[in-house]
């Protein structure tokens, strides 16, 4: 199991950075990847890193989840309005077959900030059973 992370807030640039960075560094030594798809948010800021961190320490997720859908990254053709988030993934990563568990984080957290809360392992054995589910 892989984690990849995309940050998706306002500064793009540092969210493709981050994201790019992040995936070079595990993409290679596995078969199968986590998408935490964050929908709101400054990526470089300490509760985003910190939700990585806590990530790839657990080997699975995150805090609470808006919905799971199973397929590859060559399918997921979810697009920021500059339509550039399926190009990071697809072209500049070229990981088409990877299979891949894309986790919508769920903004009803935090208005404000999702991953401003403090229940970051709530559903990590919620989680961590899906995908256990998902590779069956």
């Amino acid at each position: 199991m892989v984690i990849i992370t995309y940050l998706k807030g306002s500064r793009e640039q540092a969210s493709y950075d981050l994201f790019k960075g992040i995936s070079k560094n595990i993409i290679r030594r596995k078969k199968s990847a986590l998408m935490l798809l964050h929908s709101n948010g400054c990526p470089d800021c300490p509760e985003a890193v910190r939700a990585f961190e806590i990530a790839v320490k657990d080997y699975y997720g995150e805090t609470g989840f808006y919905s799971v859908n199973v397929g590859t990254i060559s399918e997921w053709k979810r697009e920021d309005k500059n339509g550039r988030a399926s190009k990071f993934i697809t072209d500049d990563l070229n990981v088409k077959s990877i299979p891949t568990i894309l986790l919508y984080i769920s903004g009803k957290l935090d208005s404000t900030n999702p991953l401003n809360s403090s229940r970051y392992d709530d559903h990590v054995e919620e989680i961590s059973d899906l995908i256990k589910k998902s590779e069956n």
